[in-house]
């Protein structure tokens, strides 16, 4: 599969133009990227017949798919964002927090600029981190203003949500929307043993998720907000099945986030219990 990272703004060949289309709009049929095209870059002399070549062999590459249009494959993406953060791992010499350090009673506070779904997986991997120094029942609860679509995790982060989230203990996720797609999102937890309510009224405008003693609480920018926000509304029952948009939403857009994590048990169960509640009353 093919990683060449084509969204540079300084590339003008047919391939980087179609991409940087397509990342911003989807599906399009060939005719339309190749005119979004042209009435962006005026001084780029390109064909029709050179784009159509183009998007046939993005899509022999890998990188696009082409159902009822073309658009972004999702595992392209997701292989672009691991190879992205492999070379960053190598270049960047930054100790994240490790939540393990936290003393008793302490709060941390930590932020992040980049792809959406990175500060979840980081909030995922210390979850491991936790479980695998002890392996205890996993107390968990979600409690989320949109669902977070747990279908776009890699390979390597379902392995690790399987190990934890299989193992017995109170596993709540609580969202605050009752849209279909809410609905449907909120239902795949299931599989992971999780009991789950969608459309509760929720107490807070950000996202919260306790693991063990551990409370991690999702602060986002209003504008990412409202990019999901106009997802989820054209997201209806006829087409909720279709999760890809989320995908490319969560690997391409770029956002800030403020994570506030609180050591503090009795914190931990008061919003188990409030879940619990919630879920109990369903």
């Amino acid at each position: 599969m093919n990683l060449q990272p084509l969204l540079s703004k300084e590339r003008k060949d047919a391939k980087s133009l179609i991409v940087a289309v397509l990342a911003k709009e989807f599906p399009l049929p060939a005719k339309q990227i190749y005119n979004k095209i042209v009435k962006a870059n005026p001084t780029v002399k390109l064909t029709y017949q050179a784009v159509h070549k183009a998007l046939k062999q993005l899509e022999v590459d890998g990188v696009l798919e082409s159902n009822g249009g073309y658009r972004l494959s999702v595992f392209w993406v997701e292989r672009l964002k691991g190879f992205g953060d492999d070379v960053f791992k190598k270049y960047v010499k930054k100790t994240p927090l490790d939540i393990l350090s936290m003393q008793p009673y302490s709060t941390v506070e930590t932020h992040w600029d980049g792809q959406y779904i990175q500060p979840y997986y980081w909030m995922l991997d210390q979850s491991y981190k936790l479980y695998c120094a002890k392996p205890v029942p996993s107390h968990a609860v979600f409690m989320m203003r949109r669902c977070w679509p747990c279908t776009v995790i890699g390979d390597e982060e379902r392995k690790k949500m399987t190990a934890i989230f299989t193992c017995p203990g109170e596993q709540y996720v609580v969202v605050g929307s009752s849209s279909p797609a809410d609905r449907l999102l909120t239902s795949l937890w299931d599989g992971y043993g999780f009991k789950t309510r969608a459309g509760v009224p929720l107490s807070f405008p950000h996202d919260i998720y306790v693991f063990q003693e551990f409370v991690f609480q999702i602060f986002e920018p209003k504008e990412t907000k409202k990019k999901w926000d106009e997802l989820y509304q054209i997201i209806d029952e006829s087409n909720c099945k279709d999760l890809r948009p989320t995908h490319v939403l969560a690997y391409v857009v770029k956002t800030k986030a403020t994570f506030v994590v609180t050591r503090n048990p009795e914190f931990a169960e008061s919003l188990r219990a409030q879940a619990r509640a919630l879920v109990a009353s369903k």
